[in-house]
């Protein structure tokens, strides 16, 4: 039996096709909108009658091993096994769907709560038993589940589904091979009603046109003068009245808005950029976006179609975003650059820093998160890191901005270490271009 960690090739799971949207060609199994189509018709059913059900997710623990190992062909033989097995466990009015490339979703029609544990020990068996047949061998897997019952009370899909991906990412973080109920996922680790609200609201601003940038100059620590702007998320949630970032960006990021929000900045940015020949501007791109390569792929062909702005663009991607898939954050990176857009590693610092990082993905622009600025006058080790990074970055071709500068303090101490740039109130508030090019 080949050992999944000793073999590699270039097909993370993220790279498989992706799912038809009402019926999936590889399994044969319902695809995303069929599903929810399927569990409308349910929850309708479900609050008019008070009956029962159940809905189940499961991932392959080693999903991310085995599309590393043998690529499409061997993903493809065990997620089409994995089906076969399950039909096995099913009775005729059950449904079973593929919403997601790596998720198998179930539907089990008129089954109270108190059964999950008994079907789900029954599934857990069918799969760990025996090994799977792939084109790379056979191999053993386990899968995670995570479950929820139908709510009486007309909740939305949407809903459902998130509360069900909440159980499965928390059986998934207990180590796999289980299954976990909705209502035992810690409530920390579950997305409020607040979140699904202001979800809808990202969405239909967007869809509106609703999301906007407000602009904060990054000025030359020297000469005072302004570099770029980075542009910041705001949506506007009624007349006058704009909703920061750390409002409704992680929410965005926790429901799958990010790529939508990421491409309404971009988009912004660029036709900021077109009335504006001399200036150079900044858009954030998200983890979530980084580390998707069709969402990747859909960045760099808008830029693309506006290469000519590329020199005036300068993209921020955070330091957790690389750590999370440095291979993918490199080549997104490397294709930018191609394009002749700058790179900014943002938030330096803030994860498990590393000097590969740098070295490896090579920015032109690093900056240091706020909290080492912060910390400058109490802390020497801050002083140390700053000063360290100011050689580094020089080193290897990059310039240094410092964020979250506040006080005078601040900037002097960051000009007597070598910083390049500065960012932050104590420079200027984010606001409107036409302001914030006075500064």
């Amino acid at each position: 039996m080949p050992n999944l960690s000793e073999r590699r090739s270039a097909a993370p799971v993220a790279d498989l096709p992706k799912v038809t949207a009402m019926r999936d060609p590889l399994t044969g199994l319902l695809g995303r909108q069929g599903l929810r189509a399927t569990l409308d018709r349910a929850l309708e059913r479900a609050s008019s009658s008070a009956a029962d059900g159940l809905i189940f997710k499961l991932s392959i623990d080693q999903a991310e091993q085995v599309a590393e190992a043998g690529g499409d062909a061997a993903f493809d033989a065990v997620m089409t096994e994995l089906a076969q097995r399950l039909r096995m466990l099913l009775r005729a009015h059950d449904v079973m769907a593929r919403p997601e490339r790596t998720r198998i979703a179930v539907l089990f029609a008129d089954c109270p709560e108190s059964r999950a544990a008994a079907l789900g020990s029954k599934i857990l068996a069918a799969v760990s038993d025996r090994p799977f047949t792939a084109p790379l061998g056979q191999v053993t897997l386990t899968v995670s589940i995570g479950a929820n019952e139908l709510p009486d009370n007309g909740g939305s899909v949407d809903e459902l589904f998130a509360r069900t991906n909440s159980a499965l990412r928390h059986a998934q973080s207990l180590g796999g091979n289980r299954l976990c109920l909705f209502r035992d996922v810690p409530l920390g680790r579950v997305a409020s009603r607040r979140d699904f609200i202001m979800a809808d609201r990202l969405a239909k601003a967007l869809q509106a046109g609703q999301l906007q940038l407000a602009y904060q100059p990054v000025v030359d620590t020297r000469s005072g003068a302004v570099v770029f702007h980075e542009g910041l998320a705001r949506l506007k949630t009624g007349p006058g009245r704009l909703s920061a970032a750390r409002n409704f960006v992680p929410i965005a990021e926790r429901l799958g808005l990010s790529f939508r929000l990421d491409c309404r900045a971009l988009n912004i940015v660029m036709g900021a950029l077109t009335t504006r020949p001399s200036s150079s501007l900044s858009v954030n791109i998200s983890a979530a976006t980084v580390t998707d390569r069709r969402a990747v792929e859909s960045i760099i062909g808008t830029i693309a179609e506006r290469r000519y702005l590329a020199p005036q663009l300068i993209v921020e991607i955070t330091e957790t975003a690389a750590i999370k898939d440095l291979a993918g954050s490199m080549a997104f990176v490397e294709a930018l650059k191609g394009l002749g857009v700058r790179v900014a590693l943002d938030d330096f610092g803030s994860g498990h820093t590393s000097f590969l990082h740098l070295r490896t993905l090579r920015p032109s622009i690093v900056k240091i998160d706020g909290s080492y600025v912060r910390d400058l006058s109490s802390d020497p080790d801050s002083a140390l890191f700053v000063g360290a990074l100011a050689k580094l970055a020089t080193g290897l071709g990059a310039t240094t901005v410092a964020e979250g500068v506040e006080t005078e303090a601040e900037a002097d101490a960051l000009r007597a270490l070598g910083i390049d740039m500065l960012q932050g109130y104590a420079i200027a508030s984010p606001g409107p271009l036409d302001v914030t090019d006075a500064t």
